[in-house]
Formats: C-alpha cells, sequence, structure tokens
C-alpha cells in the first residue's frame, strides 16, 4: 500500500519491508511481512528538501514509502536512519541502526 500523508504521530521505522502484504480489510497487526534491518539501503532522494554529500552522518526523514529528506516537515517528521553515503542525485543509502527510537535503544 502506498504511504499515506499526513503520517501518524509517534510512527518509528524499524526496518526495510521485503515483501508486500494487503491488508487493507485487517484488523492492525493482523498481517505480518518480512523485513530488514541493520544495513544500508538505497531511497530516493527527496526533490524538496535533497539530502547532500555534506547530509552524511545527518539524520534522514521518510518522505514517502520510498523517499527520504534531510529536513523534517509537517508530514515527514519520522526518522529514517542516518545517511551513509549519496550515491547520485537520485538515490542515498541510509541505515536503521543508528535509528533514534525507543524500539533500538535510540
Amino acid at each position: 500500500m502506498p504511504w499515506k500523508r499526513p503520517t501518524p504521530p509517534g510512527l518509528i521505522v524499524v526496518g526495510v519491508a521485503d515483501e508486500t502484504v494487503d491488508n487493507s480489510s485487517g484488523a492492525n497487526g493482523a498481517a505480518t511481512v518480512k523485513l530488514r534491518r541493520k544495513r544500508g539501503f538505497l531511497f530516493k532522494n527527496s526533490a524538496t528538501a535533497a539530502v547532500t554529500q555534506a547530509s552524511v552522518g545527518s539524520n534522514v526523514y521518510v518522505e514517502d514509502d520510498e523517499t527520504v529528506a534531510l529536513a523534517a516537515g509537517p508530514d515527514n517528521d519520522i526518522v529514517a536512519g542516518k545517511c551513509l553515503e549519496v550515491a547520485d542525485r537520485r538515490r542515498l543509502d541510509r541505515d536503521l541502526t543508528d535509528n533514534q527510537s525507543p524500539l533500538n535503544g535510540g
């Protein structure tokens, strides 16, 4: 399911889904997915709050289900992780291991 905006407050990124599951007619928690974490992932770079090479080591924020942004905004205040590398203007690598969340000691 595509990312819906604005995002509900309090969401925490815990990984990247390794599969797709349709739970549109189910209760919260009724479906599960395999996820990956503790490694780098490639995401699209925001067109409005682009992550640059100077951002390496900084938090990046969820913009939608495939894009991260350098700055939090009214619709994207969820930390996605730390920027590891900006591969080019459209994609960047980000790490979930340093995500500041209660689920992983942050």
